[in-house]
């Protein structure tokens, strides 16, 4: 399902006026004329479609008034598409309790629904809020939508300086703001109710901290896990006639495929990149060992002369949230997948079963001993660069604002042990924010999911003790437990997916190079050796466009007041001689250009 935005007033004739502005703003900033439109007494929702994919509408009330839309890739009780909807509707529009029955919701959605008789506004965000839903307010209108850049659009509201300084580092913004003051991403695993004259109301109705390993009612494990992803493969194959399935050089992916040959499921498998590079090598010899169905994309020779058309298009696929210049490449490969297939499959959410981040506790892996700030500085503030950059001071360091960051996301957990609180900021910032972006954008495109990202094998993963779970342990044990044959094969490292013992030990001399290497560069204080340098030659030619150009020249920059002037300077003059020091940092610095373009347009 594509996108939507509902609109809540007790003045009829507001809701018009703002509905009209805002399919206006779909349709400029987005590409997008609404679907279907449905208007109650209170509320009104207009529904647009997926760009490649269209998808179901909206479900209405008997009456015609009420009504239920969603955006994302989901199921209810197993079905998907128009019976689903309707389905969920019935429930919906139910004066029951709906929370019972949104165990049968899965997948990755973002629900909206009117009760007629109330006037009651309903939102509904998915277990982790892969797909994201912003609120706001203009005057006394709420407006809940898919897009936060149409929202900003809307209501012509100032940037956050704190979410600006945390895309400008990492590339995505975190906890539950955006980028704009006033715009709210809605919490993950939650029912929003808002009736006129009153404030929201809200209710979790899942919670992973009931399910990690120190509190699940059942330890998770192989088996179990295995067996919740066999399961999923059939909600895959029953809703779609021809998915393709990413295929790369790593454990997650793998065990995807090891789902699906366990259960005699062929679907198509996929992987991007040139012949020489690990993850292709290591995708086609599985396919070529297993007699799948495999296809290898490559951008095509003519890919540098659509690479600012596809940027433009990934600002209003990404809502200026995620790095164009990264995205753009995203979407070249899945327009590709989409004129072929009819929905996208990955192994996102297999790092679940590894104990993420784990490293960052030891020696004290399974206490109560947790240090945000060593976090903080391990896996977000790597890189301070826009500190220096941006114009105003910052009363804390950027290691010091995310361990603040961190603190407020594991508010409640200090008890629990420190793996599931670091389970829990891998959850809600890293999936939510960073996963979740690309999995909300994509899902603009056409219908993309992963079978881990589901409950069970989510919670089966979560819920599985740490000695399960370390090194990797979780994973190659899954894939060796689905299919001996395709964990023995190597992996993009060279090595195989089979567990380490004993007995596969000399199958690992690789890992063992890998490894000493790691060694003698942290006794020598060198470091990590630099990534081999990104060829350059298509950044250049896409930076002597002059629409580019135009985006980036002070003067004419809409964000420049964001930046010190001379240190922007001296930045976008080393960037636009086509050698930048970090392409991520200029795709950053383009997109909020091309954000506060698109927002501010007359």
């Amino acid at each position: 399902m594509g996108q939507w935005i509902v609109i809540q007033d007790d003045d009829q004739d507001r809701i018009n006026r703002l509905g009209e502005i805002a399919v206006e703003r779909f349709q400029t900033l987005c590409g997008l004329t609404p679907q279907a439109a449905v208007r109650s007494p209170d509320a009104a929702v207009w529904k647009f479609p997926r760009r490649l994919h269209p998808g179901t509408a909206i479900a209405r009330a008997e009456s015609g008034q009420g009504f239920t839309t969603i955006a994302g890739t989901w199921w209810y009780d197993g079905a998907c598409d128009e019976a689903a909807l309707q389905a969920l509707n019935t429930t919906m529009q139910s004066p029951e309790n709906p929370v019972p029955a949104l165990g049968k919701l899965d997948g990755s959605f973002g629900v909206a629904a009117c009760r007629e008789e109330t006037g009651e506004l309903i939102a509904i965000t998915d277990r982790i809020g892969t797909i994201h839903l912003y609120e706001t307010r203009i005057g006394s209108a709420r407006l809940v939508s898919t897009s936060s850049m149409v929202l900003a659009s809307l209501a012509r509201l100032d940037w956050d300086l704190n979410s600006v300084r945390e895309f400008l580092a990492c590339g995505t913004v975190f906890g539950q703001r955006s980028l704009f003051q006033g715009i709210r991403k809605l919490e993950p695993a939650t029912i929003f109710s808002w009736r006129p004259g009153r404030d929201v109301e809200t209710m979790r109705y899942w919670e992973a901290e009931r399910v990690f390993w120190d509190r699940a009612e059942k330890p998770g494990s192989v088996e179990g896990l295995g067996q919740a992803l066999r399961d999923t493969i059939h909600d895959f194959e029953r809703c779609y006639s021809r998915p393709a399935m990413d295929l790369t050089g790593g454990l997650d992916s793998r065990a995807v495929l090891g789902a699906m040959l366990a259960e005699d499921v062929r679907f198509e498998t996929v992987v991007n990149g040139d012949d020489d590079h690990p993850d292709v090598v290591a995708a086609n010899r599985i396919a070529s060992e297993f007699g799948l169905e495999h296809r290898q994309q490559v951008l095509a020779s003519d890919w540098q002369s659509r690479w600012w058309e596809r940027t433009v298009d990934a600002l209003s696929l990404c809502d200026g949230e995620y790095d164009v210049l990264e995205y753009s490449r995203v979407l070249e490969n899945h327009s590709t997948l989409a004129a072929t297939f009819d929905a996208s499959i990955n192994g996102s959410g297999g790092e679940f079963c590894k104990g993420y981040w784990w490293e960052l506790l030891y020696p004290k892996v399974g206490q109560t001993d947790f240090d945000p700030r060593k976090i903080a500085a391990g896996r977000f503030a790597t890189d301070g660069w826009s500190d220096g950059l941006l114009a105003r001071p910052f009363d804390v360091s950027l290691a010091d604002w995310f361990a603040h960051v961190i603190t407020e996301a594991n508010a409640g957990l200090e008890q629990h042990p420190n793996t599931a609180q670091l389970d829990n900021v891998y959850l809600t910032l890293r999936m939510q924010r960073w996963q979740g972006r690309i999995a909300s954008a994509t899902n603009r495109l056409w219908p993309c999911a992963s079978p881990f990202m589901f409950r069970e094998p989510m919670e089966q993963a979560l819920g599985a003790p740490p000695p399960v779970r370390l090194r990797d342990r979780m994973s190659r044990n899954l894939i060796e437990h689905l299919d001996r044959r395709l964990a023995e094969l190597p992996l993009a490292q060279g090595y195989p997916a089979l567990p380490l013992r004993l007995g596969t030990a000399p199958r690992f001399w690789r890992l063992g190079l890998e490894l000493g290497g790691k060694v003698i560069r942290k006794l020598s204080g060198r470091g990590q050796p630099p990534p081999p340098p990104r060829p350059q030659q298509n950044l250049a030619k896409l930076l002597a466009e002059d629409a580019v150009r135009d985006h980036l020249t002070p003067p004419a920059m809409q964000t420049r007041e964001l930046y010190e002037p001379d240190r922007l300077e001296a930045f976008l003059g080393e960037a636009l001689t086509g050698t930048p020091r970090h392409e991520a940092h200029l795709g950053r610095v383009l997109t909020l250009e091309m954000l506060a373009r698109a927002v501010r347009r007359d």
